[in-house]
């Protein structure tokens, strides 16, 4: 992300996922027509009945190679792709995230490391997720740390990992994110060089303001998470196309990302192709620093 301040990143919508997850190469031939730079790519355990039928393993299991075979293209990379790894969320199967577990962690380097030689790329960035009780903060930079070791020593270079905040997880709103950043930079630069949060505003949203849509406690906790912490955004409003209407104080919000010297990235996190235009053009307007 040398030399500019923000990269979009093409969100993995619907349409990339029929009959298997897809490739690469389908989708960065739309990043480039949008002016994204970076393609988003699932990552997650077996997820639906369809998933299940073309991998005969059942849901919420780790991708095997065979798995891997049959879900995803192997096209070869265009020179100057990056790619982004957006790993399992837990919204199918409970418990399914166990950063606390050093076996569970491994099998999941591996499922990961599996999947960047079958792409025939490593990540630019994998995302990952907290998790419920009894993950912690630690138990999850712990696996992150695992993730940047393990990558280096296979590939000879680090991704960068980037921890989401979800709704109802053990790191869901600005006090969690605070304290993440905290325990991150106990652990040292050389580690928050290549670790960072990914920040979805919808999420935080939700989690703090509550079924009243209290922007009080939104923008207390928005004011919490540490700026030089954040290097994504994710940008929807309940995955769909934010705009101005939406009871998210978006003003307020991209206020506060032009302030942010960068480097970063956005990703407008649209379930359908056809409407990441419009939440490119949202953005862009908003970042624009014509605006008060």
């Amino acid at each position: 992300m040398k030399g500019t301040r923000f990269e979009y990143v093409l969100p993995n919508t619907a349409e990339m996922n029929r009959g298997g997850r897809g490739g690469v190469l389908q989708r960065w031939t739309l990043a480039e027509s949008l002016g994204c730079s970076l393609v988003e790519i699932p990552a997650d355990f077996v997820k639906n009945r369809s998933e299940v039928g073309i991998t005969d393993l059942p849901i919420g299991s780790f991708l095997d190679a065979r798995a891997l075979r049959l879900l995803y293209r192997s096209d070869p990379v265009p020179s100057g792709c990056k790619v982004v790894f957006h790993t399992e969320p837990e919204l199918t199967v409970p418990g399914q995230l166990r950063w606390f577990d050093r076996i569970w962690v491994r099998e999941f380097i591996e499922m990961q490391i599996g999947l960047a030689e079958h792409l025939g790329v490593v990540p630019f960035a994998i995302e990952i997720h907290p998790g419920n009780r009894p993950n912690s903060v630690a138990d999850v930079l712990g696996g992150a740390a695992s993730i940047l070791e393990a990558f280096g020593k296979k590939f000879g270079r680090e991704p960068l990992v980037l921890l989401e905040n979800r709704t109802g997880q053990v790191v869901s709103d600005g006090k969690h994110l605070h304290d993440v950043w905290q325990h991150a930079t106990s652990r040292g630069d050389a580690f928050t060089r290549c670790f960072g949060l990914v920040l979805d505003i919808q999420q935080l949203f939700t989690q703090s303001a509550g079924r009243t849509r209290d922007l009080s406690r939104f923008s207390e906790h928005f004011s919490m998470v540490p700026d030089c912490a954040v290097k994504a955004y994710h940008i929807h409003h309940l995955h769909r196309t934010p705009t101005l209407e939406d009871p998210i104080p978006w003003r307020a919000v991209f206020q506060s990302i032009r302030s942010k010297i960068g480097p970063f990235l956005i990703n407008p996190e649209i379930h359908h192709a056809r409407h990441v235009p419009a939440a490119i053009r949202f953005c862009t307007e908003l970042l624009s620093p014509a605006l008060p």
